[in-house]
């Protein structure tokens, strides 16, 4: 695949089924990671907070072609899930997708998929 896609996908999603533990988040955004045939160039770290109004998980990694964040709001019911997956190598948004709903038992997902190389064009967007 190309290294020279600068492909962003930004998902906004509702979820049933949050993740609060920070290795647990870990792990996830790995496993994701590996789906999509990223290599890592940091290892995902994880912290929650416990702020009253900002509760919930970040979990971030860089990889070789940029990085991968994930934000988890678990406050309220259904819990906001905030996925941006930023990378110059081409990838499957379908296999993000996958794994979301297996995961976290999406209620609603939104996404933009957005070409950041020519002029931020947008691919698409929609409800998954």
């Amino acid at each position: 695949m190309p290294i020279d896609e600068h492909h962003h996908l930004i998902v906004q999603a509702w979820v049933a089924d949050p993740i609060a533990d920070p290795r647990e988040g870990e792990a996830w955004l790995l496993g994701l990671i590996e789906s999509v045939g990223m290599t890592l160039l940091a290892p995902p770290q994880a912290v929650y907070s416990d702020v009253p109004g900002n509760r919930g998980l970040t979990v971030s990694a860089l990889i070789t072609t940029s990085h991968v964040v994930l934000h988890l709001w678990d406050e309220d019911r259904p819990a906001e899930l905030q996925l941006d997956v930023y990378s110059c190598k081409a990838y499957s948004k379908e296999i993000i997708f996958d794994a979301i709903k297996a995961r976290f038992a999406p209620l609603s997902v939104r996404y933009k998929f957005i070409d950041r190389r020519h002029g931020l064009t947008l691919f698409n967007e929609d409800h998954h």
